[in-house]
């Protein structure tokens, strides 16, 4: 009598299947501890304004005021800038952190509620990620970027980078940090 002999399945595939898996779980691993960088941080910061888990602190209506009480609180000279020409009501401020960074932050409102987010933090504007929308405008480059429904305009401010931070519509968002960026 003989003996059915089964054949033995090849073991090549097996191996494919489990280094590419192998692969696979190690670039979520390294995609989940990678900073998602600064841009990803301010929109974060904005978004806890917007859901009010981030409150004005220091709760001035005047932009020199808070200016002056950021500067005991923070670590370099920041000029928050004052927008009721642009019927933007200064909240207030406080200090917050951006990805390990402490932060001066400035909240405001229009008079339809629109928020507008202004913040400061120590560091340099190539620090960013790159964006194809670089704007130069009297003698400052500007880098706006764009989360959800977000834009971000940056610009180098002396030793801090600052960033205004809306869900209006883009176009607005930059004038308005032309503004701010002047003061």
């Amino acid at each position: 009598m003989t003996e059915d002999v089964r054949p033995l399945a090849e073991a090549r595939p097996f191996i494919i299947v489990a280094a590419l898996g192998a692969i696979a779980v190690s670039i979520v691993v390294a995609l989940l501890f990678r900073d998602p960088g600064m841009p990803a941080h301010v929109n974060q910061d904005y978004m806890r304004v917007a859901g009010k888990v981030l409150r004005a602190e220091l709760p001035l209506a005047d932009a020199q005021a808070l200016t002056a009480a950021l500067r005991d609180r923070f670590s370099q000279p920041v000029t928050v800038p004052a927008l009721a020409d642009l019927q933007y009501e200064l909240e207030g401020g406080a200090i917050s952190e951006l990805g390990g960074r402490p932060a001066a932050v400035a909240i405001f409102h229009s008079d339809r509620r629109d928020l507008l987010v202004w913040h400061a933090y120590e560091g340099q504007v190539s620090e960013l990620p790159s964006t194809p929308d670089v704007r130069d405008q009297d003698g400052r480059r500007y880098y706006v970027h764009r989360k959800t429904t977000n834009t971000l305009v940056f610009w180098q401010d002396g030793p801090v980078v600052a960033c205004i931070t809306s869900s209006l519509p883009s176009e607005q968002v930059f004038e308005i940090a032309l503004k701010a960026a002047a003061q």
